[in-house]
């Protein structure tokens, strides 16, 4: 829990808590290459054997 609470400056302050990402558009890059790369998975689909 003290991991969580880090001090902001001035004693008694927290650091808010977020989900958010630090850089929005390394997200942005890598959310692009899944979906480039599941297309590409679905594309090439009928030239892979049926079973495994």
């Amino acid at each position: 829990m003290d991991a969580m609470l880090m001090a902001a400056g001035t004693a008694g302050m927290v650091a808010e808590e977020t989900l958010d990402p630090v850089d929005w558009a390394d997200v942005q890059a890598l959310s692009h290459r899944i979906v480039d790369d599941a297309v590409d998975y679905l594309r090439d689909v009928r030239e892979r054997p049926v079973w495994q």
